[in-house]
């Protein structure tokens, strides 16, 4: 065998391995969250969860005035290295609603340059072209909401259809490094 060939399949040894501990990380992450939604439904249910996949489906009839409570899957704390608290992120099956507690602008760096036109913008224009190609249908595709007050201050974010946990672990980290930067700004000036 000759070196170039040699140092080939080492390079793709090593990829190999590289990758075998990304799935395996990845299937570590999704057994945690199958742990999570188990304790979940399980304070809501005796039913365990594989047991509610297998049953059949009941529709009970409902009236307009009858509205479901959707319990959150998750709830994180959005703190600073330094301990500062600017509010949390509540998961829900299908969005994440980020309350902002601290008193931030919206017009605050690097809140629109960053957060919004190259993480959330970004999200949504790779959802785009999946619509595009058929992978996902338009109401699978990310999007999101920004709430501001009269004066400005950020109030709620709103995260619709984050896919998988990977997401949403970078949409967090993305969120907390914001609002950290914007609190270094808007508490300098001060």
């Amino acid at each position: 065998m000759e070196r170039k060939e040699v140092k080939t399949l080492a390079n793709i040894k090593a990829y190999l391995e590289k990758r075998i501990e990304e799935v395996e990380e990845e299937l570590r992450t999704l057994k945690t969250l199958v742990q999570i939604v188990d304790q979940v439904l399980s304070k809501e249910s005796f039913v365990p969860a594989a047991e509610l996949k297998s049953a059949p489906a009941t529709l009970t009839p409902q009236t307009p005035r009858q509205q479901i409570v959707e319990k959150p899957l998750a709830e994180w704390e959005l703190i600073s290295r330094e301990g500062e608290h600017f509010g949390r992120m509540i998961v829900y099956r299908d969005r994440a609603v980020v309350k902002i507690d601290a008193e931030l602008h919206s017009s605050t760096p690097p809140f629109r340059t960053f957060l919004v036109s190259r993480i959330l913008e970004g999200y949504k224009k790779k959802d785009k072209r999946r619509i595009e190609t058929g992978e996902i249908v338009e109401d699978e595709a990310f999007d999101y909401s920004i709430s501001v007050d009269e004066d400005d201050r950020l109030k709620e974010i709103v995260i619709y259809n984050y896919h998988d946990m990977r997401t949403l672990q970078e949409l967090r980290g993305a969120i907390r490094w914001t609002l950290a930067r914007m609190y270094e700004k808007e508490y300098q000036m001060s």
